[in-house]
């Protein structure tokens, strides 16, 4: 027996060791269909198990609900319902040790001895809901308060169902949206297709005093073109792409954005009569012409590199650092734009050698022949280099595409779009504005009408569509609470025959009354100051202007939006007006009071432009450290002197000093500023309603400090006002008030523009003969010593 236990060992260990020790045998074919087998069996089976759990644990919840916990603890003799089974009898047995009842109310028994009402139907949830979101908080918030009292099964899917369906959140919510992919352009061939855009403003360079650039870029070559302007104007911009155009021909394709400075009626005339199809990005989405950005941005920071903080000389400095990148070769296309360009590679200065200039040698002129060879020479090589630019190019788009799609990922949310949906768009003006920090970031909603090229086209909620199309990442979905509590896409039937407007502008039911409109206003265009070249004192949109929504003639769509938007504004009584409502109320009373100086837009005063010399008593309301409205008026005060009319606080800064004297222009060397007593305002959120009304008072002729004005009414007057397309007295009362200034200061003047100087932020330069100081934007250069022009005629360079 031991003889054949250890010959049976040793022949185990021999059938080891000989399968360890040799090659493993491929499997037949019918081990690996029988190993198939029992995988598909063994998944069948793990899935056959998780189905009866969860029929099970349905079955147990079901059998284990609050009104069969309730009808244990509260019955007396029968404490389960008819057919009820002895498994389910002892689960309810074992759930209803940590329930109690308190009058009629079931209430858990959770962690530390605390009770919370148990909720048992869907209509007891809704105001528990409703008030816990009061606060329209986050869903950790929101559900520890109602964790704290209340108790049902899915409290954090009922929680994230409300907040998803909440309008209110929907509006102010804070995401990123994706579009679906990223479609680069492809280019034809060189000069066929162009992006140009502007840099600026910048500081005034020391040689033309410009203070904007013009970039142009080849988006097949990279070729890149910059000529400095001195304003943002059409005429301007105008002017600078002829030059360009004169340099290498007129272009099939410009890719612009949707500024003023290019869409006009100058560049539209320049682009027909050159045969140009001038194509637009859609509104606050640069990445359509992302080329010319990425330009843009290459040349501010080369540029930046170069200046050693004289920022003044950028100018100087551009055609240097244009030629650098034209002469580089391009990471996209593999070749520089010099050789794309001309056919050769530029010669540098770097390989010209010293020494003494070559002796002159005769060279004989080419024939015919050479030259005609020549140019099929260059032709071939050109074809052959365009078709290794295109594949290149190609390559490169595709590892662009890559690399946006997983950055694009990272913390965003993408939202399936499809026609007939009712989507929210997001607001892109609220970013940097002054006062719409409080404004819904998805204002309104709209209906899709067709979704292509990452684009949407929407029309509004009465089926009028947009004029322009909007950025894919730039609408979501409305989700709306269906009756079982969890949320759905809001869609509508989209009619048949909605089709996009090639205009504009588009007519709607708004107009104004008869007459009251200028030759300029009744075409859509601005109301500018007399004698005004540029279109730097117009207000920001040319549709602010026109006024009103009454019978007469009919008025821009956007116009009757911006109405709408405004008294919505004003029916929130916490709500801050922004810089549309006090530049659509200032260009009323410019229509209502012509001859009345003043009632620029906020935005040019902010910005310092020059402005012309005022002839007449002028009007203006101003804003304050950004959030607060002012106004200002040198009506009824003497020479050199502006009172401010400030329903709030008496604040004076440098930057609000500049802007008051840019605007008086006062010849002297010194303005007062005073403070009238005038009617204080209630909490700080009607400082627009109290400068819009002293506005009003100045122009009628009266005095602001004899009328107490009755602000709980003051914010429904003015939606009456802009409905009727005319600003009407505020409801007031008269009073007696003091002739003398609460308050009052001097400021000096300085400069040909007489205007303050701000403690770090204007550079200056003092006369060397007078002493008077002047800003260094406002001079022409000097070489060492500056003499201004009253101390003599010379200039001195």
């Amino acid at each position: 027996m031991m003889v054949a236990m250890s010959s049976r060992l040793t022949y185990r260990s021999r059938e080891k060791l000989s399968f360890t020790s040799g090659t493993p045998q491929e499997p037949t074919s019918g081990q690996r269909q029988r190993q198939r087998q029992r995988q598909h069996s063994i998944s069948i089976t793990f899935l056959y198990y998780i189905l009866i759990f969860i029929i099970l644990f349905a079955y147990f919840v079901k059998m284990v609900s609050f009104d069969n916990i309730l009808f244990y603890l509260v019955g007396s003799k029968d404490k389960y319902k008819p057919g009820t089974e002895e498994s389910a009898k002892r689960a309810i047995r074992k759930a209803a040790k940590a329930y109690c009842v308190q009058g009629d109310a079931l209430y858990h028994q959770g962690d530390e001895s605390c009770l919370r009402r148990v909720v048992m139907t869907e209509e007891e949830k809704t105001p528990i809901l409703e008030e816990a979101h009061a606060g329209h908080f986050g869903r950790a918030r929101m559900e520890a308060k109602i964790r704290q009292r209340f108790y049902w099964q899915n409290i954090r899917e009922d929680v994230d169902n409300w907040i998803q369906t909440c309008m209110r959140c929907q509006r102010f919510e804070r995401v990123k949206t994706e579009a679906p992919e990223m479609r680069p352009i492809k280019p034809v061939a060189p000069w066929h297709m162009i992006g140009v855009d502007l840099i600026g403003p910048m500081k005034a360079s020391r040689k033309g005093k410009n203070t904007y650039c013009l970039t142009a870029t080849d988006y097949f070559t990279k070729w890149v073109e910059a000529i400095p302007i001195k304003r943002k104007a059409a005429v301007l911009t105008a002017e600078a792409m002829m030059d360009i155009f004169l340099k290498h021909g007129a272009p099939e394709v410009i890719l612009t954005d949707r500024g003023r400075e290019f869409w006009n009626e100058v560049n539209t005339d320049m682009f027909r009569r050159c045969g140009v199809k001038h194509r637009m990005s859609s509104a606050y989405h640069p990445q359509t012409n992302g080329l010319d950005e990425r330009t843009n941005q290459t040349l501010k920071i080369s540029i930046g590199k170069t200046l050693d903080g004289l920022q003044e000389r950028w100018e100087d400095q551009l055609k240097e650092i244009v030629f650098a990148h034209n002469s580089c070769v391009q990471s996209s296309s593999r070749f520089s734009p010099f050789r794309l360009m001309y056919g050769r590679e530029p010669r540098l200065f770097c390989e010209v050698t010293g020494g003494d200039s070559p002796e002159e040698e005769d060279v004989d002129s080419p024939d015919e022949a050479d030259v005609e060879a020549y140019v099929e020479e260059r032709h071939r090589k050109d074809a052959e280099v365009f078709e290794k630019v295109h594949a290149n190019l190609e390559r490169a788009q595709q590892r662009q595409r890559n690399t946006y799609g997983k950055r694009i990922k990272k913390g965003t949310k993408r939202y399936p779009i499809r026609p007939g949906m009712v989507v929210l768009k997001k607001d892109e003006r609220k970013r940097g504005r002054p006062g719409m920090t409080m404004k819904p970031t998805w204002p309104n909603k709209y209906k899709v009408v067709k979704v292509e090229d990452n684009f949407v086209e929407l029309e509004t909620m009465d089926g009028i569509p947009l004029t322009s199309r909007t950025p894919y990442a730039s609408v979501k979905p409305v989700r709306i609470r269906s009756q079982t509590g969890h949320p759905i896409e809001e869609t509508v039937e989209v009619s048949s025959d909605s089709s996009m407007s090639g205009s504009d502008t588009r007519e709607v039911t708004c107009t104004v009354p008869p007459g009251t409109l200028s030759p300029q206003e009744e075409t859509g265009q601005s109301y500018g100051l007399p004698g005004s070249v540029t279109e730097d004192y117009r207000l920001e949109d040319s549709d602010v202007i026109i006024s009103g929504v009454q019978s007469g003639k009919p008025v821009l769509a956007s116009l009757s939006d911006r109405v709408d938007n405004i008294r919505a504004m004003l029916l929130q009584p916490q709500s801050w007006l922004d810089d549309r409502a006090i530049d659509h109320a200032m260009a009323l009373l410019r229509v209502q009071y012509p001859h009345v100086g003043g009632l620029l837009s906020t935005t040019s005063l902010a910005l310092l432009t020059p402005l012309p010399a005022p002839t007449q008593g002028f009007v203006q309301i101003m804003n304050i450290c950004g959030n607060h409205w002012v106004v200002v008026s040198n009506v009824g005060c003497k020479v050199g002197e502006v009172s401010i009319f400030d329903s709030l606080h008496r604040t004076c800064t440098d930057d609000f000093a500049a802007q008051v004297t840019a605007i008086l222009q006062f010849a002297g060397k010194t303005v007062r500023l005073q403070w009238p007593d005038v009617q204080g305002q209630k909490g700080v959120a009607d400082c627009g309603l109290f400068a819009i009304a002293n506005s009003l008072t100045l122009c009628r002729g009266e005095d602001p400090c004899m009328v107490q004005y009755h602000q709980d009414h003051m914010r429904t007057h003015l939606c009456s006002s802009l409905q009727a397309g005319q600003l009407a007295p505020f409801p007031s009362t008269r009073k007696s008030a003091s002739a003398i200034p609460v308050y009052f200061m001097e400021v000096e003047v300085h400069c040909y523009c007489r205007r303050t100087v701000r403690r770090g932020k204007d550079a200056v330069v003092a006369c060397g003969r007078c002493g008077e100081v002047f800003h260094q934007d406002c001079i022409s250069p000097y070489s060492h010593l500056f003499i201004c022009k009253k101390c003599t005629v010379i200039k001195v360079r």
